[in-house]
């Protein structure tokens, strides 16, 4: 049956309708509720997240994708001398004039290519910052935010000044420096002291006499070593060690190094051997200090094996030659490879090997210091504890 157009009620469509729009009215003010209090709670978010980007105790600088300031905290412009104000819309170039210690300028665009590499170069150097308040050593840190919803990026950089540690650091430095240079001098005529007693030039010595003054010429010995290691890592950190590099033949400077070492090798039965240094290109480098390191690295190796051989080869490998102290010792954990070369590591894995090996633990570290500033590296790896390890540093060919 159809509908009869007769019965159509406008007053009751009219209410209705007017009831439909009071409840929407009623939910877009319940909307509206719900994101003026959503506003609120965004807004305080972002009040709290300002203030701690600027009270932070890093500087805290952010570049917009044209590498100008959108962000300056409180603690960039205490550290800088300059005002928000005075920098935002400006470029970082501009701005910030950040050198290396002994180099030039570092724009923007080469400090964060630099950081950029895998090993995060420029986090880990230091640089000199020139503000109007000053120089400030610091170092960089920055991370590229990429803003998905605005095809844009921004840049967050992160200045932690240092000054106040390098300065620290560099006293100590210079009192253990020159505290150790005092000291050298007393303990070298107490040596000699003992020597003439030794030597029997203060009249006979009983048994037991001889056998106290072997124990104290071995302890006068460790404390010179000592002496004259801390002397060389000072000088080493402070950069006052100057080398003397020329074209050698490394393979005539291991045979030189080895027969001073033989002896030291066959007193514990083991086999001291060279590989092929015939086919092994010249290196540049300081002969002195590179006998040194190779000293150091048999002279471990001996001292950490027990039976079994030490043996000296290189290869060469692209523009550099790499030197390997290989050994059937005690090798280490490879976890623990990063912690060897630090300052007063051993390569013991008990309290018993101290006792027994001696020495100063700053071989290791010296080693590395050495390596580097002839432009090399220097590294160590094993496979675990019994099973050996290989000690080896790498020169430029001079090819």
């Amino acid at each position: 049956m159809a509908n009869n157009p007769l019965s159509f009620d406008p007053l009751k469509l009219l209410k209705k309708t007017e009831e439909e729009l009071k409840e929407r009215e009623n939910q877009l003010r319940s909307i509206n509720e719900e994101v003026y209090k959503k506003n609120l709670e965004l807004l305080s978010e972002k009040r709290r997240l300002e203030a701690i980007l600027y009270n932070m105790a890093e500087s805290v600088l952010v570049l917009d994708n044209q590498y100008r300031f959108s962000l300056f905290n409180n603690t960039a412009q205490r550290l800088l001398g300059l005002s928000e104000a005075e920098v935002l819309g400006k470029s970082y170039d501009e701005v910030i004039s950040l050198y290396e210690e002994k180099g030039g300028r570092m724009l923007f665009s080469r400090l964060f290519g630099l950081s950029k590499d895998s090993s995060d170069v420029a986090g880990k150097k230091e640089y000199v910052l020139k503000t109007p308040l000053g120089e400030r050593v610091v170092k960089v840190h920055i991370t590229k935010i990429i803003m998905s919803y605005a095809e844009s990026s921004e840049y967050i950089i992160l200045f932690t000044d240092i000054t106040v540690e390098r300065e620290v650091a560099r006293l100590k430095d210079e009192f253990i420096g020159i505290v150790s240079h005092e000291l050298r001098t007393p303990m070298t005529a107490v040596k000699g002291n003992l020597w003439m007693l030794a030597t029997g030039k203060g009249g006979e010595l009983s048994e037991k006499a001889k056998i106290y003054l072997t124990k104290a010429v071995r302890g006068t010995d460790r404390m010179l070593s000592l002496i004259s290691d801390i002397l060389n890592v000072t000088q080493l950190e402070q950069g006052r060690i100057d080398l003397k590099t020329e074209k050698l033949n490394l393979g005539a400077l291991v045979l030189e190094e080895l027969d001073e070492l033989k002896v030291k090798a066959q007193e514990k039965g083991l086999n001291l051997e060279i590989g092929d240094f015939s086919k092994i290109p010249s290196v540049f480098g300081d002969k002195r200090r590179i006998i040194e390191i190779l000293a150091n690295f048999i002279s471990n190796s001996i001292k950490y094996t027990e039976k079994g051989f030490v043996r000296v080869e290189a290869l060469k490998k692209e523009d550099e030659v790499v030197v390997q102290v290989r050994d059937s010792g005690r090798g280490f954990n490879p976890a623990d490879k990063d912690k060897l070369f630090n300052k007063f590591s051993r390569l013991e894995n008990s309290y018993a090997t101290v006792a027994e090996a001696g020495g100063t633990g700053l071989g290791l570290y010296i080693s590395k210091m050495l390596g580097e500033k002839m432009g090399g590296q220097v590294g160590a790896q094993s496979e675990g504890v019994g099973k050996g390890s290989v000690f080896w540093f790498s020169l430029p060919a001079a090819v």
